[in-house]
């Protein structure tokens, strides 16, 4: 048993009823039955075969029990909307219930594998239904044709009704063969634009999004000239329009040069006659069939035997084209659907990838806590065993000092670890509170490189900060661009070889063009080992660091040292909580050639508000 049948077989009893509850609501025949009885009019048996045919592959069956629900429901009179509820809502049922109840990829795949199911069906009861009317069309025209052949004095009229009665049942046998709205409104022209009386015929439809009416399809002679005319319906008038309007015949004989100067079409129907005939659906105008005469020898050129026969084609096409747009929408329906699986399955998959990606954060913080914690810790822990379990009193004085100072150098990088991470809580959290005032940004700068001069010069590295010439203050929290600019440079010490240059530079940026303020634009250059393009968007990420946690080194600023991997998100938080922006250059990724990398740093000249102020 497939996927299909057995879900099928374990939805049944909701599946059913609900479906069978459906079909009496919408159909006005099936209305007096009760659910009971509706369901033993083939339905609980076509349930039964829709699922044999899930499980098995084959249709046989399932195609003998749909002709008999169709000539059941042809000879009873049904018109073809209630016939093609049956399975229109049983599908409509299926996909609520297994949207309902499954996830969408497997939405997607049973929806998949009962279409083909389902278009089976609906070929075989359009077929069988067409097949019967047709029947039934052709057992009144033999009927018509026996009682003319007995009828001595057949007249012209007689001759005409049965041509006409023929011309009915081409257009009902040609109009059942088809679902496709522009297939079937050119059928209708086809078939009007052969009868005697009629030269031309033109369809127009209502579109709706201008208010007009325009050609759908036109026969005949010289019905290429009418195929861009369109007509507004509150404008000049027409017979057209009248038509459409007022749901009833109208007509206009032997039109003449200037005869009818009110009527926007006449130009094009001189020395002819015109009739508009209402295409009604649901007691609304969907369009208007439009016919012409070019014959002279009459002053009614369309008689009454002709306006009947126009009244029935205008019924019969009517219900063709709502057959033909009801099956439009439900195709559109079921490709719009297919479209939402699609998009809710992709929906899906981005929420995975985020949690996976959130999971992946959550263990970096896990493995790079544990791994920079733990060296303070050591040298912490060490140092004390030392003057716990040794004499202190054979101790010099300078070897405790030095024990001593060791402690506070770890006490102090686990501090600053902390720190670190309640920083990056307070950015996460958008709580970060910024102490605004005029600050140089020369001088915040001299104070990080006097901090990071001594890491420089252990690792004979040159900072150089060129002449800050034409920087005004700014408005700033100097602790905190302190911090952007201590985070910064000591991640340009720890990624440039000894030996290397870090090259800081400023310029002012006016207010011009897409920069609605002045802004102030300091560059920190290096020499070092540079950056992959892939990785310049995520080094600003929390916890992000290059390559594995156990192959850095231990130190702050030791090459390629290891650290908490929040220096760079925590910078770009306070940046961006200034109201600037802060983003990486680079060539790529090279420890041979070292090409180096640019770090911008962007700041309003008057900063803006704070996190915590901009989400209150």
């Amino acid at each position: 048993m497939t996927h299909l049948a057995r879900w099928l077989k374990d939805n049944e009893a909701t599946i059913v009823p609900t479906w069978i509850r459906a079909v009496r609501r919408k159909s006005e025949r099936d209305r007096a039955l009760t659910t009971r009885q509706l369901g033993q009019e083939l339905l609980l048996s076509y349930f039964d075969c829709f699922v044999k045919a899930a499980a098995t592959g084959a249709y046989d069956e399932l195609e003998a029990l749909v002709e008999q629900i169709a000539t059941d429901r042809a000879n009873k009179q049904y018109n073809l909307d209630d016939v093609l509820l049956i399975p229109f809502l049983l599908r409509e049922t299926m996909w609520t219930q297994l949207t309902a109840s499954v996830s969408p990829a497997e939405t997607l795949e049973l929806i998949q594998a009962a279409q083909p199911i389902f278009e089976r069906s609906l070929a075989t009861l359009v077929r069988t239904f067409a097949k019967v009317t047709a029947v039934a069309l052709r057992q009144r025209l033999e009927e018509t044709e026996f009682l003319t052949r007995r009828l001595a004095a057949a007249t012209e009229e007689t001759d005409r009704a049965l041509t006409q009665l023929r011309t009915l049942y081409e257009l009902s046998r040609v109009l059942s063969s088809t679902l496709d709205i522009n297939e079937t409104l050119n059928l209708i022209a086809e078939e009007l634009a052969n009868v005697a009386e009629i030269n031309r015929c033109v369809i127009w439809l209502e579109d709706a999004a201008t208010s007009e009416l325009y050609v759908a399809a036109a026969r005949g002679p010289a019905s290429d000239e009418l195929a861009d005319v369109r007509l507004l319906l509150h404008g000049r008038p027409s017979v057209v329009v009248e038509a459409f309007l007022s749901r009833q015949i109208k007509g206009i004989s032997q039109i003449g040069d200037g005869s009818h100067p009110g009527e926007v079409l006449a130009p094009h129907f001189v020395g002819r006659s015109i009739v508009a005939l209402p295409l009604i659906s649901e007691d609304q105008s969907i369009g208007v069939i439009l016919v012409d005469s070019l014959d002279r020898t009459r002053s009614k050129p369309f008689d009454s035997s002709t306006i009947d026969l126009l009244h029935s084609a205008a019924e019969q096409a009517a219900m063709a084209l709502r057959n033909a747009q009801l099956f439009d929408e439900v195709k559109r329906f079921s490709q719009e659907l297919e479209q939402r699986v699609k998009e809710r399955t992709q929906e899906l998959e981005r929420a995975n990838r985020d949690l996976a990606k959130l999971d992946k954060t959550k263990s970096d913080f896990i493995s790079i806590a544990a791994h920079e914690l733990k060296t303070p810790l050591t040298v912490i822990r060490g140092y004390a065993d030392i003057l716990l379990k040794e004499d202190r009193s054979a101790m010099e004085s300078e070897y405790i000092d030095n024990v001593l100072r060791s402690i506070i150098k770890g006490t102090k990088r686990l501090q600053s670890i902390i720190e670190d991470m309640i920083d990056m809580s307070l950015i996460d959290s958008q709580v970060l509170t910024l102490r605004l005032e005029p600050v140089s940004i020369g001088t915040i700068i001299e104070l990080a490189v006097g901090e990071l001069g001594a890491a420089a010069r252990e690792r004979k590295q040159t900072i150089t900060v060129e002449a800050l010439v034409g920087i005004p203050r700014i408005r700033g929290d100097p602790q905190r661009l302190y911090q952007v600019f201590v985070n910064v440079i000591s991640n340009g010490i720890k990624y440039t070889p000894d030996g290397g240059r870090i090259t800081i530079s400023a310029r002012l940026l006016k207010a011009q063009g897409t920069l609605k303020e002045d802004f102030v634009e300091i560059i920190v250059a290096d020499t070092g080992i540079g950056i992959d393009k892939e990785d310049l968007e995520h080094i600003f990420g929390k916890f992000y660091r290059i390559g594995p946690v156990e192959l850095h080194s231990t130190g702050r600023t030791k090459f390629k040292g290891a650290g908490t991997g929040l220096g760079l998100a925590i910078a770009k938080g306070i940046v961006e909580a200034h109201g600037g922006r802060i983003w990486a250059e680079s060539e790529g990724h090279d420890e041979v050639r070292c090409p180096g990398s640019q770090f911008h740093i962007l700041l309003p000249v008057k900063a803006r508000r704070s996190l915590g102020e901009r989400k209150s």
